[in-house]
């Protein structure tokens, strides 16, 4: 989860690795630091501190080097603090590492090690690492030992090394992402692409077990214990995609970019019903889907749960990835289907795997290319939402979400006029969308009424459900206030005994089947006295009645209201997180990109 990366080549190295540290924050931004190899040896500047206050003091060192590594940290063992935080060193402190995942074994390596003289400072697994190589290095070459003791870890971990007085870093992964950025004369690795696109848009995706050695002259790449010609990979994505181009923040910026993926999610149909023809005709029929998902993924999972056993005839079962435990051999026609924005979320990855050993046909969703979780499963979809910054993932949910009712729209068994009236509606929401992204006025009012509360509910009914659960998310990740997401016939089976005039209520209306069942809800939840905010795709008087604030949304087909109650979530979140002066894109102890379990 932390993010790290490390440049070799001919220009000033600490330059190039503040300015990915800063785009790998979003991993993690507990401390951070980097190491440069000098003419004397090795240099390092570390703080618990983010990485532009980091920056600030480093300059006045105007330390000379063409090689270095850094490091930005998501604590997984041992506190946050300065001395936790990377690179870690030997003994000698002429090899420093930087290392994102855990290390299992590191107790029992830094046991052997102590015994045979090494002092270890810190409390981290990543400290182990530099001193098993300094002490293969007693008997071997650099790049051997190296190699010797990436053999004797244990566990997921992408790992980078420097040694004083080489301009090679040295590198390896096994169940964490690690991309080499290729350029003329120089060479930049980092936790993923996304945060080298300013330099280029060509990569070499490292695949689990590889280790390789980085000069500004070549990689050498090994795999399997052979050397291997590395492979090159141009990508589509620009680094203009990852600027916020005005907007105070990333996540309002890519709120707004929403309407732009269901546009392209919409023109990608035909190009799904074709992937769902060979998966038709590979399992004989889809007879059963399961997805597997974590966080807001799963709550996208959730719309298939509803929409494909409707219209599709299809039994659907959205599995949490991280609980994920199959117990028989899958039915004839089974498909797992694993979502994950990033394709490295490792509990997601287990998930697949374990399908995958149970006779499942597991197709990938995911917004990154040549990801783990595509390289592992039988198809892979790359969803079009572009590089995604803000921890909190709002436009990749909007792509996965789209995603599920492009899924039923592209099956062959959706009948067609069925099919030529939804992809109709389906088309107008983009613009609704606009029109509810220019009209923020309500919202930010009910912001304002939220920002003071502690404790928050969101309820809905049906397909909608989904959208409530994402929306207690939200209020969590970036306002900091406790929000707990229900089916709204569930509050009388124990929530009720929370409300009271305190604890606010968040309702998602949609004028559909559900609609009357849902109006008794809110009745019944007006009479316990809690606050109700009312979030509807249409005003009546009901709803006047029974509401303290009513947020309006554009009116849309039933079927497609859940992708602006999405929006509206996601904008309430952000709006209430301002009021309360919260750091947007990095709210405290999250990180992106889940990479351990």
């Amino acid at each position: 989860m932390c993010g790290i990366t490390g440049y070799v080549g001919y220009r000033q190295a600490d330059k190039i690795l503040f300015e990915c540290l800063k785009k790998l924050e979003y991993r993690g931004y507990d401390s951070c630091g980097i190491a440069l190899v000098t003419k004397n040896g090795l240099s390092i500047f570390k703080d618990q501190s983010r990485v532009g206050d980091l920056e600030k003091k480093y300059v006045k060192t105007k330390t000379k080097a063409t090689a270095g590594i850094g490091h930005t940290r998501w604590a997984t063992c041992g506190e946050p603090n300065a001395t936790n935080a990377h690179p870690h060193s030997d003994c000698s402190k002429n090899i420093a590492t930087v290392h994102n995942g855990t290390i299992d074994n590191y107790l029992e390596l830094k046991k052997a090690l102590t015994k045979k003289g090494h002092k270890f400072k810190t409390e981290t697994d990543t400290e182990v690492f530099p001193h098993l190589v300094e002490e293969y290095m007693k008997d071997t070459d650099a790049e051997t030992a190296f190699k010797k003791a990436f053999a004797e870890l244990k566990g997921s971990f992408a790992i980078a090394t420097v040694i004083g007085g080489e301009d090679k870093i040295y590198i390896g992964r096994i169940n964490c992402p690690l991309v080499i950025g290729v350029m003329d004369g120089e060479y930049i690795i980092a936790s993923d692409s996304t945060t080298l696109l300013k330099y280029t848009n060509r990569f070499i995706y490292l695949q689990d077990g590889d280790m390789g050695v980085i000069s500004k002259d070549k990689v050498t790449l090994f795999r399997n214990g052979k050397t291997v010609k590395p492979k090159i990979v141009s990508v589509e994505n620009k680094y203009d995609d990852t600027e916020l181009h005005g907007y105070p923040h990333y996540m309002l910026k890519e709120i707004h970019e929403q309407p732009r993926i269901i546009s392209s999610t919409i023109d990608d149909i035909e190009q799904l019903t074709l992937l769902i023809n060979q998966i038709n005709k590979d399992l004989g029929g889809i007879k059963m889907i399961r997805t597997l998902s974590c966080g807001s993924s799963y709550y996208s999972s959730l719309i298939l749960r509803y929409l494909a056993p409707q219209l599709l005839g299809i039994p659907t079962f959205a599995e949490l990835g991280s609980e994920y435990c199959s117990l028989t051999v899958a039915p004839k026609g089974s498909l797992a289907i694993a979502i994950s924005q990033s394709g490295e979320t490792a509990d997601t990855i287990k998930a697949a795997k374990e399908a995958k050993a149970y006779g499942y046909k597991v197709l990938a969703i995911t917004n990154v290319s040549d990801s783990q979780l595509s390289r592992l499963s039988d198809y892979t979809w790359i969803t079009k939402a572009g590089p995604e910054i803000s921890v909190a993932a709002t436009k990749t949910v909007m792509s996965q979400a789209a995603w599920m009712y492009a899924f039923v729209l592209a099956n062959p068994s959706l009948r067609t006029l069925q099919k030529k009236a939804s992809i109709s509606s389906f088309r107008k929401v983009p613009e609704l969308m606009k029109q509810l992204l220019e009209q923020n006025d309500e919202t930010i009012e009910v912001a304002k009424y939220l920002k003071d509360f502690e404790d928050i509910i969101y309820i809905s009914r049906g397909i909608t459900y989904p959208i409530a659960l994402e929306g207690a998310l939200k209020m969590k990740e970036i306002a900091y206030i406790h929000s707990e997401g229900y089916a709204a016939g569930e509050l009388k089976h124990g929530p009720f005994a929370l409300l009271s005039e305190d604890i606010p209520v968040v309702a998602l209306v949609s004028h559909d089947k559900d609609y009357s069942s849902l109006v008794t809800n809110l009745r019944e939840i007006k009479t316990r006295k809690a606050p109700l905010i009312v979030i509807t795709d249409e005003k009546d008087i009901m709803l006047e009645n029974l509401a303290e604030k009513t947020i309006v949304l554009p009116k849309c087909d039933a079927t497609y209201v859940p992708l602006l109650h999405l929006v509206e979530v996601q904008l309430l979140a952000y709006y209430t997180a301002v009021e309360r002066n919260n750091p947007i894109d990095f709210p405290r102890n999250l990180a992106k990109t889940v990479t351990v379990e």
